[in-house]
C-alpha cells in the first residue's frame, strides 16, 4: 500500500508539475501576444512618425523653393530699380545740362540787348532792377559799357551795385 500510495503520489505531483508546465507555457503565449501587439504599435506609431517627417520634409523644401523665388523676383525688381534709377540720374544730369545752356543762352541774349542799349535807358531799366540780377547784367558787359551806364545812374544806386560787384558772383545781399 504504500507503494501504491507512493506512485499515486508521484502520478499526482507529476500531473500537477505538468499543469504548472501547461500554465507557464499558456502565460508566456499571453505574454508574448502582447508582445507582438505591443511591437506592432510601435512599428505603426514609427511609420506614421516617418510619414509625418517625410510630409514635414516636403511642406520645408517647398516653402525653401517659394522663398528662393520670392529672393529671386525681389533681385531682379531690386536690380530693375538699380537701372531705372541710373537712367534718372542720366536724365536728371542731361536736364541741368540743358537748363545750363539755357540760362546761358538766356543771360547771354540778355547781355546782348543790354550792350546794344543806350546808356541812359539801359541806367534806367537796370535801376529799377533788384540788385543782384543788375550786378549779374552789369558784370557780363563790357568796362566801358558798365561804365557809360554807372555814369547815368542814380549815384546811391551805381555805389551799391559796384559794392556787389566787388564781391563776384553770384550776387546778392549780405
Amino acid at each position: 500500500m504504500r507503494v501504491f500510495f507512493l506512485i499515486v503520489s508521484v502520478t499526482f505531483f507529476l500531473q500537477a508539475g505538468e499543469d504548472r508546465t501547461f500554465d507557464c507555457n499558456r502565460i508566456f503565449e499571453q505574454r508574448k501576444s502582447e508582445l507582438i501587439l505591443e511591437l506592432n504599435k510601435i512599428d505603426e506609431q514609427q511609420q506614421a512618425l516617418e510619414a509625418l517627417q517625410h510630409a514635414t520634409q516636403k511642406v520645408l523644401d517647398a516653402k525653401e523653393e517659394k522663398l528662393k523665388q520670392k529672393e529671386q523676383e525681389i533681385g531682379e525688381k531690386l536690380k530693375k530699380i538699380e537701372e531705372a534709377r541710373e537712367d534718372i540720374k542720366k536724365t536728371y544730369a542731361k536736364n541741368e545740362e540743358l537748363l545750363k545752356e539755357i540760362k546761358k543762352q538766356k543771360d547771354d541774349k540778355i547781355i546782348e540787348t543790354y550792350s546794344k542799349m543806350k546808356d541812359g535807358p539801359a541806367a534806367d531799366i537796370i535801376s529799377k532792377m533788384n540788385e543782384s540780377e543788375a550786378a549779374s547784367i552789369l558784370f557780363n558787359l563790357t568796362p566801358k559799357q558798365s561804365a557809360k551806364i554807372f555814369s547815368k545812374m542814380p549815384p546811391e544806386k551805381a555805389a551799391a551795385l559796384i559794392e556787389l560787384l566787388k564781391k563776384g558772383p553770384p550776387y546778392s545781399k549780405e
